[in-house]
């Protein structure tokens, strides 16, 4: 399913974007373009991710990312590069990460 599509179905509430369990992809660019400035609680549990660094820095404001249920490994989390300065709570439950303390780079989460 394209993620754009969701973007008119899609569980919007102030600051928070539930799009959990659709079987996405990708974040695609309208749900960044609409809801990314300003996202500050972001669900995208059990889809199908398998990629952050594309998208998570479109999303400044996010405190809380949850991941749970997707496809995502070590190499996807050692690509970022920027500081997450807002985020508090990252949820990685139920991916293919193996030791997550080895495969984050330091002072990603400042």
């Amino acid at each position: 399913m394209d993620v754009d599509d969701e973007v008119i179905d899609c569980s919007f509430n102030e600051k928070q974007l539930i799009l959990s369990q659709r079987d996405l992809k990708i974040v695609g660019a309208k749900v960044i373009e609409r809801y990314g400035s300003h996202c500050e609680y972001l669900d995208l549990g059990y889809n199908r991710l398998n990629s952050i660094e594309n998208w998570l820095y479109d999303f400044p404001q996010l405190k809380c990312l949850i991941l749970d249920g997707n496809y995502l490994r070590e190499a996807h989390l050692q690509k970022l590069k920027q500081p997450l300065v807002r985020l508090r709570v990252l949820m990685l439950n139920k991916n293919e990460v193996k030791l997550l303390i080895i495969c984050i780079p330091e002072g990603i989460f400042a």
